[in-house]
């Protein structure tokens, strides 16, 4: 192979794997950022310490590929690449999200939260009349501090 071939490094292959494992492993123990505290609790935070790695190493992979970008493509090229890819992708999902946390609140932990927050200050809940206002009781309840 001569000089100008690009070389694999198949570290940075084996890196990949175990961070690709790592995350998948973080997603499936987001129960630690719940209210609830307990045994699957403290397994969940377990998880989450020993796979954080994956998220600095893949940062750090993906600044490794992309050293000395300009000898394949332009930086007009390289960043209009990446936006029609990565801006695309967060466009739908933002989307989708709000839509989720919007449609059905009661479905995900801390969705009302969140959905009142971003809202254009309209009630995004489809639910019952009766939840509405149990749930504005609730909320004004809690922002008082009385427990009654």
């Amino acid at each position: 192979m001569d000089g100008s071939a690009h070389s694999r490094l198949y570290f940075e292959d084996v890196l990949n794997v175990l961070s690709c494992f790592a995350v998948v492993a973080l997603h499936c123990s987001l129960t630690v950022f719940g209210p609830a505290r307990g045994h699957e609790w403290n397994i969940a935070l377990v998880q989450q310490a020993v796979c954080i790695f994956a998220v600095p190493v893949f940062m750090m992979l993906s600044g490794a590929n992309l050293m000395e970008y300009r000898s394949r493509y332009s930086t007009r090229e390289f960043f209009r690449k990446r936006v029609l890819r990565v801006g695309v992708a967060l466009l739908v999902g933002s989307i989708a999200c709000y839509l989720a946390y919007g449609l059905f609140p009661d479905s995900f932990w801390g969705a009302r939260d969140v959905a009142k927050d971003f809202s254009l200050g309209g009630d995004l809940s489809m639910g019952s009349s009766a939840t509405q206002s149990m749930t504005r009781t609730g909320s004004s309840t809690r922002l008082s501090g009385s427990t009654a």
